[in-house]
């Protein structure tokens, strides 16, 4: 099914830019928590085994999800999680496929939506951070 492969690629180029904005930040001195997946392996039938990498580093000032997906478009998943993150006042970043975007949007009530673009992200992230450290001081 070529439709599903190429999904399935799509994916791992935005938990590529994903871990590629994990790394600037955590070059640029912050601290960042969070789990990405990488692919293992060639995909086959459509399925790849999939590593989870933890990128725990302390206390946390920014948050990466790898993705808001199927699972946390139903309620499940990593969903509660990211509920806490917001609700706490934390900097997430996560990935959303288009075919969620409608969960995606009720669930956070108009959270940021940007470009799967890492200078994008990172100017977002270093506009929400900046914010508050000015405050902090």
């Amino acid at each position: 099914m070529p439709g599903r492969s190429h999904r399935r690629r799509w994916l791992f180029d935005v938990d590529s830019l994903l871990a590629q904005v994990a790394q600037r930040q955590r070059a640029a001195g912050r601290r960042v928590r969070g789990l990405l997946a990488r692919p293992r392996g060639a995909i086959r039938d459509c399925t790849v085994e999939v590593v989870l990498t933890d990128l725990h580093t302390g206390e946390s000032y920014l948050v990466i999800s790898n993705r808001f997906g199927g699972l946390e478009a139903l309620g499940k998943g990593f969903r509660a999680e990211l509920l806490a993150l917001m609700l706490g006042g934390r900097t997430a970043s996560t990935a959303v496929a288009p075919r969620h975007l409608g969960a995606w949007r009720e669930f956070t009530g108009g959270a940021a939506e940007l470009p799967a673009d890492a200078s994008a992200v990172e100017v977002w992230i270093d506009e929400r951070l900046a914010g508050r450290a000015s405050a902090s001081t």
